[in-house]
């Protein structure tokens, strides 16, 4: 997720010369959920407004269909639309192409 808060904090303005710098107001962003290919260096996106369990079920569809031989890794953060009864059919239909692994919420992965 890639947000753009518009706040100030500090400035390099002297003390009584602060210029006013106009912002929306409006606290916006952008959700991309990606892949990486190791193999390639191929990344694939999909660029969102919101981020819910149907816009992530169209992403593993799309990864599905892109990645359509071999089986592939999939390390999801735990969070609780990668769990909606949305998905439950999805993940049971490709169940044997995909190896799932849910990161431990007290893991960090820095990148």
């Amino acid at each position: 997720m890639i947000r753009d808060y518009q706040a100030i904090q500090r400035s390099l303005f002297l003390r009584g010369k602060q210029r006013l710098i106009p912002t929306s107001g409006k606290h916006r962003g952008a959700k991309l959920p990606g892949t990486l290919n190791y193999e390639t260096g191929e990344i694939l996106t999909t660029e969102a407004e919101q981020y819910d369990a149907e816009i992530f079920l169209e992403f593993l569809k799309k990864i599905v269909n892109h990645y359509s031989t071999g089986n592939m890794v999939i390390i999801l953060d735990n969070a609780r639309i990668h769990h909606a009864k949305l998905l439950k059919a999805f993940w049971k239909r490709t169940n044997s192409a995909f190896l799932w692994s849910f990161c431990h919420p007290t893991v960090r992965i820095l990148i």
